[in-house]
């Protein structure tokens, strides 16, 4: 039995660790392979609901629409969700020194969301009252992140790289999570790979890790094997995520997969849609 299928295998019967976090229905796992707050004026407002500690009302609504949304949050039910996504924190900031970084969140097969991925961890992450962290939604064909979170955009990503006109400040949104905030896709109709292929997308990644001290990356990309845009973002994010969909990929395909990716970055799997047994 190779690596890869036995990790599959103990996944498989790690069952009642799943995690009930994808737009499917479906149920994932995290299996690891170990190997300052944002200035308000670039913050833009989403119209998601804020937590107001002050309103129980609110708070409840808010609370209810995380749990639609499927995002992890303090006190949630389901302590197993939370504190898997905690360990995976904690492998990456092993991982990292303690120092800022930025993580590529892309799966194994085309379908297989790794926005929801992306969305937990950067929400773990924003549980640390001396962190904060940043989506950034690199799905070109298909972005999802501001829809899972309920957001009306006007720019992303795509804007900045292509309209001098259009700053940081006026893609980055909140998100009504303290300490969380994303960049959606952009609005851009024509979508190249080209586009990230550029000294002005690096410099992007870098200046937002660098700005300010204990801000993390998290870059959602399309799947490996379905658009040169992953391999390009990989060369310039510091780790990278695999989200591997159970008993939809070979054994050989998914070592393709790997291969195809620099395997030093590679720190953490998560295998997702593992069937109740």
């Amino acid at each position: 039995m190779s690596k890869i299928e036995k990790a599959l295998k103990k996944a498989y019967e790690q069952k009642k660790k799943n995690l009930n976090l994808n737009s499917s229905g479906g149920q994932n796992y995290v299996e690891y392979e170990s190997e300052v707050e944002v200035s308000k004026d670039e913050e833009k407002d989403s119209g998601f609901i804020p937590l107001d500690r002050d309103s129980q009302d609110k708070d409840k609504v808010y609370f209810e629409e995380l749990v639609e949304k499927q995002i992890i949050y303090p006190g949630m039910e389901s302590r197993e969700i939370t504190n898997a996504f905690r360990d995976l924190r904690t492998q990456l900031l092993q991982k990292s020194h303690n120092t800022n970084f930025t993580v590529l969140i892309t799966s194994a097969i085309e379908g297989d969301d790794s926005c929801f991925v992306a969305i937990n961890l950067a929400a773990a992450f924003s549980l640390d009252e001396t962190k904060t962290s940043l989506v950034v939604d690199c799905e070109l064909a298909s972005p999802k992140v501001h829809e899972v979170l309920g957001l009306d955009v006007e720019f992303g990503v795509l804007d900045y790289l292509t309209d001098s006109a259009v700053d940081v400040s006026s893609i980055i949104y909140q998100v009504g999570i303290e300490r969380l905030r994303i960049i959606p896709s952009g609005s851009q109709k024509s979508r190249r790979s080209e586009y990230f292929n550029t000294a002005k997308m690096k410099s992007l990644l870098t200046d937002l890790t660098d700005r300010y001290n204990n801000r993390y990356i998290f870059v959602s990309a399309p799947a490996v094997t379905k658009s040169a845009d992953t391999k390009i973002l990989a060369e310039m994010c510091d780790f990278i995520i695999l989200v591997v969909p159970y008993g939809k990929i070979s054994d050989s395909n998914l070592q393709a997969v790997y291969d195809d990716l620099p395997r030093e970055k590679v720190v953490g799997s998560v295998f997702n849609n593992i069937p109740n047994i």
